[in-house]
């Protein structure tokens, strides 16, 4: 679960309806700043739960290690050589890169725009969608498609993707689907109040692959590819381009 400083309470005051259940495993992200009290009090509840149980602190913030009894864990950020290796294994699967030389350099293309830009989790994503079509053309179109929703979020918000989605914000991706009708965009459903039930729903994959969104509305799931498989999910939606979009911020303008 993801937990924020406003939600140590909530998970606190679950306390007595989760005891008695066994074992539990509370995996803890932490996104910004905590107050120490309010760590105390969720804390306080840890402590009550039944023996064995563990919580993972999770966070990018170094200052957090002091909440941990234990000595932390970093993650250091991949070289290129490595991350180049991890990608090669996520796009070719049990390919022979032998019989795919010309691939071979576009993933090293793909791979330094991936690292220096954007996340492990997009990583993912895009070796998914290479590895459903081991085509030159294909793979080429994908890493265009890349780029230009890069350049157009830049224009437009005068910031990367990555960080908008990280902030909650909507990205353009209109560059991302084949012939879009109009104008396209990513919300993160947290922020959108559109039941997710009532949505037709499909993967990353088949919206680059063969998707052509004629609905107000679509939801695309991501899956995470290790147990328990958590899924996320974004609201794909039309909208005017000429309207301001919540966050916007044109370069060049303070």
């Amino acid at each position: 679960m993801r937990l924020n400083e406003t939600d140590f309470y909530t998970i606190a005051d679950r306390g007595s309806v989760m005891s008695g259940t066994g074992r539990i495993l509370i995996v803890v992200e932490i996104d910004s700043d905590v107050d120490e009290k309010d760590w105390t009090t969720f804390y306080s509840y840890v402590a009550s739960m039944d023996g064995g149980s563990k919580v993972i602190i999770l966070s990018r913030l170094k200052k957090m290690e002091k909440f941990g009894t234990m000595n932390p864990i970093f993650l250091n950020v991949l070289t290129y050589e490595e991350f180049s290796y991890l990608y090669k294994a996520l796009a070719f699967g049990s390919a022979n890169l032998g019989e795919h030389l010309q691939l071979v350099q576009i993933e090293d293309r793909f791979a330094r725009e991936l690292q220096s830009r954007w996340s492990i989790l997009a990583t993912n994503l895009f070796a998914d969608v290479m590895r459903t079509n081991l085509n030159v053309h294909f793979w080429l179109s994908i890493l265009s498609r890349c780029r230009r929703l890069v350049d157009r979020n830049l224009s437009m918000f005068g910031e990367h993707p990555k960080l908008r989605l990280e902030k909650g914000l909507p990205i353009d991706v209109t560059d991302m689907v084949l012939r879009p009708a109009s104008p396209l965009q990513f919300v993160w459903n947290s922020s959108n109040n559109v039941p997710v039930k009532e949505l037709p729903q499909v993967t990353f994959t088949e919206l680059l692959v063969d998707l052509k969104p004629k609905m107000q509305a679509t939801v695309v799931r991501f899956e995470s590819r290790i147990p328990p498989y958590t899924t996320f999910d974004h609201i794909l939606s039309s909208y005017a381009q000429h309207t301001p979009q919540p966050g916007a911020k044109r370069r060049g303008v303070p």
